[in-house]
């Protein structure tokens, strides 16, 4: 079934078709001028509001202005974060900024200088780093996927607190002589030959 766009006009939904424009956005007070796909309808002939299209249009006229004014385009944002191995949370974490900031900038959205020049700071690692030590009870609790950071003297990997207490007792059951080697036999028992802990005289 093909999609239709409710005309004011025609009063009902209706089919309707796209078109090539010029048109100009407001970005920031500034003027953008793009090409845009402009929805009519195909019975009257009217030119109808289509907010999946104009969304398409002023992301489209976002890209124009982050080129003008140097600021990154949504897939380099992205390329810095993938560089990390990082959630979009994490990301936004370790920055300072919104849970949903980075989100938001990596489907389109308009970001402002200073955040902008903040997640380019983050592309280096050296600069990383000093974000990282700064926000990171920010990101204690939330991030439990390890990052690597890279530096030009060494490469490092920065773990939660909460996965490196769970390494920490794995380390400290393996160092017990057998004692990994029981707990996996245990773990193959049928459960009726298995003790109740309620029934051991501890």
């Amino acid at each position: 079934m093909e999609k239709k766009i409710f005309c004011p006009v025609c009063k009902k939904d209706q089919d309707y078709e796209i078109r090539k424009e010029t048109e100009t956005y407001p970005v920031k007070n500034e003027p953008v001028t793009i090409e845009a796909n402009v929805t009519y309808c195909s019975v009257c002939g009217e030119k109808i509001w289509n907010q999946e299209i104009d969304d398409v249009n002023l992301k489209a006229a976002f890209r124009i202005y982050r080129e003008k004014h140097g600021l990154l385009q949504p897939e380099e944002i992205k390329r810095i974060r993938d560089k990390y191995a990082l959630s979009q949370v994490a990301f936004a974490q370790i920055l300072g900024l919104g849970e949903k900031t980075i989100a938001r900038y990596e489907a389109g959205s308009l970001q402002d200088s200073a955040p902008n020049n903040l997640i380019l700071l983050a592309g280096y690692p050296d600069a990383f780093k000093i974000l990282l030590k700064k926000n990171m009870e920010h990101i204690s609790k939330t991030c439990h996927v390890p990052i690597l950071i890279t530096g030009k003297e060494f490469d490092a990997d920065l773990l939660a607190s909460e996965e490196w207490k769970a390494m920490e007792e794995t380390m400290h059951l393996n160092a017990v002589p057998g004692l990994a080697d029981s707990i996996l036999a245990a773990e193959e028992e049928p459960k009726e030959n298995r003790l109740n802990a309620d029934t051991v005289d501890w």
